[in-house]
């Protein structure tokens, strides 16, 4: 029978857990401006309340962000179109005119890039 023993002299995950959520918080942040950023830029604008709405909100401890259009209820309307009868019985047929998503898919291959070298933060 073979027998091993593990000794761990420097237990280092501590340390390589928090610098790669830190690490990863910064750049998963700085993606979400930047969506933030490049939807603002392409969004069709009216009035600009659409625009000026393109918020992202970040939560405290996680590495989450989110894009997203607070407090206006059209702003899906908008990115993905609307056919059909609205809550004061007009008919649309409105046509999809993308903001979020063409900002997210521009901002993606340079997010998978940044995250892909975090390898040297945690060494």
């Amino acid at each position: 029978m073979i027998r091993a023993r593990v000794v761990l002299v420097h237990n280092r995950f501590p340390q390589i857990a928090t610098r790669l959520h830190s690490g990863s918080a910064e750049k998963v942040i700085a993606a979400a401006e930047q969506v933030q950023q490049e939807a603002k830029a392409v969004v069709p604008v009216r009035t600009g309340n659409l625009r000026d709405n393109i918020a992202v909100e970040t939560y405290e401890g996680y590495t989450t962000a989110m894009v997203h259009t607070s407090g206006v209820p059209y702003g899906a309307r908008i990115e993905y179109g609307f056919v059909g009868y609205d809550s004061l019985g007009r008919y649309y047929n409105q046509a999809p005119r993308p903001y979020l998503t063409p900002a997210a898919e521009l901002v993606r291959p340079q997010f998978i890039d940044e995250m892909s070298n975090l390898e040297p933060m945690l060494a």
